[in-house]
């Protein structure tokens, strides 16, 4: 997540929603349903599953898209500056909420065992079984780090053709790691869906259309499959058909292929959306609403934990929760992400400023040599 995804069209729209599916599924996570009806509803409404999926995806194409853009233009990717980046986006909101948690559990209340803040502070996070609910969502912010801090490596060391063929690699073989996993090490069953190996393929989705987005066969395709309505379909089966076939089969499906479904039915729509912001869909995305929720949507997902999720649902008691991880997410967003920001790009500023004057000066000196 950084403030340049603002030059890709819809991508704030995108995380909005993607923010916007975890919190309403939290609502509805400690509600079960009587009847067939009502239980279906409720499989509709708790997709919180797609909305980490679709946090993974857009990921993967905003990074690598920099990443690719930063090695065309200067010839290679500055790793160090890369990790600063990411060092003042993610660590001064997530510090303060880690910090506040601690707080409320020396205070006694809240009950989070000391291990899982060792855990949440070195991204580990995916690999604990068990999680405590107000540490637990740090899992998907793991699996993120991990990623961040391996693949600009690969991006320096490899080829493009070498990079999709691993993404496309990882892409393919997803359900068969996930399946593997079920089998090989029963007793992380529950975990399939929180670890780094078994979520990887959703980046991959993110990554694989960066390599390939300035490529005029892609283009000619995302032609065809809108002219299709592709994309409406994507949206029809993401939101609406597997919700209802996880409700019949469960990890079975989700687990295996219905993460794999997930991430192909993503890309279509992210596609269509950063490529047609004309459209009636891509205006929403791009609203003024839409993109202030997907500004916010980091700081939200950090606080909304602490809020929801962890009782059952009733309308007053809700609302008020909600507003509250709302009140919070914004105040974390103008008082420490934008300053944090603010403060990134002048050091960025500097940097480049101190390079400039560093060939002016080897220019002078090999000239008046």
């Amino acid at each position: 997540m950084t403030s340049r995804s603002k030059t890709i069209p819809s991508l704030y729209g995108i995380r909005a929603i993607s923010i916007l599916l975890v919190v309403v599924s939290h609502c509805f996570l400690r509600t079960r349903g009587e009847g067939r009806a009502e239980k279906i509803l409720l499989a509709l409404a708790g997709n919180g599953t797609v909305g980490v999926s679709i946090f993974f995806v857009v990921s993967g194409f905003l990074i690598t898209s920099l990443l690719l853009k930063e090695r065309s233009h200067a010839g290679s990717v500055d790793l160090r500056d890369f990790y600063l980046r990411r060092v003042f986006r993610i660590l001064p909101a997530f510090l303060i909420y880690i910090a506040v948690i601690a707080v409320l559990t020396l205070a006694g209340s809240l009950s989070v065992p000391w291990q899982q803040f060792w855990r949440a502070l070195t991204f580990t996070m995916d690999y604990v079984p068990e999680k405590n609910w107000f540490l637990g969502h740090v899992w998907s912010l793991s699996v993120e780090e991990q990623f961040y801090l391996l693949w600009p490596l690969l991006l320096v060391l490899c080829s493009r053709r070498l990079l999709t063929v691993i993404t496309g690699g990882i892409i393919v073989l997803g359900p068969l790691i996930r399946m593997l996993d079920r089998v090989v090490l029963p007793g992380t069953r529950s975990e399939i869906e929180y670890m780094g190996h078994t979520r990887l393929d959703m980046l991959m989705f993110g990554c694989l259309i960066a390599l390939y987005f300035e490529e005029d066969w892609l283009r000619a395709l995302l032609a065809k499959t809108n002219a299709l309505a592709v994309p409406a379909l994507s949206a029809g089966f993401l939101f609406l058909i597997s919700p209802l076939i996880e409700m019949r089969f469960g990890g079975v499906y989700i687990k295996t292929i219905g993460y794999s479904l997930q991430g192909v039915t993503i890309s279509f729509m992210m596609l269509y959306l950063i490529t047609r912001p004309e459209s009636l869909p891509g205006k929403v995305f791009n609203s003024r609403l839409a993109v202030h929720l997907g500004a916010i949507s980091y700081s939200l997902y950090l606080w909304q934990e602490l809020f929801i999720g962890f009782r059952e649902f009733s309308v007053t008691s809700t609302a008020i929760r909600v507003a509250a991880a709302f009140l919070l997410a914004e105040i974390s967003y103008y008082f420490v992400e934008t300053p944090m920001l603010r403060m990134k790009r002048q050091l960025a500023g500097a940097q480049s400023a101190v390079s400039r004057l560093g060939k002016s000066i080897s220019g002078q000196t090999l000239a008046d040599s």
